[in-house]
């Protein structure tokens, strides 16, 4: 599979003893004991992930398997 770059929006935060990280574009999130551990856990899930999205071929992600995530949500009017 050739090489494409791709920008995804991840981070990692610690909740209690525990430290999880997201990818907010993929939806992905990975927990364990180490920002390190995380991290490396966050890495192998979205290789994997995009594999299994794209296909070993270089032909693109059809329009149907394309999910982007806005950088901010809208908000809602109050229920009235």
């Amino acid at each position: 599979m050739k090489s494409k770059e791709m920008v995804l929006r991840c981070f990692a935060e610690r909740d209690g003893d525990v430290w999880i990280a997201y990818c907010a574009e993929l939806s992905l999130a990975v927990e364990g004991d180490s920002l390190a551990e995380v991290l490396e856990a966050l890495d192998a899930q979205v290789r994997a992930h995009m594999v299994e999205a794209l296909g070993e071929d270089d032909s693109p992600l059809p329009e149907d398997r394309q999910r982007w995530v806005p950088l901010r949500a809208k908000r809602r009017p109050p229920d009235s």
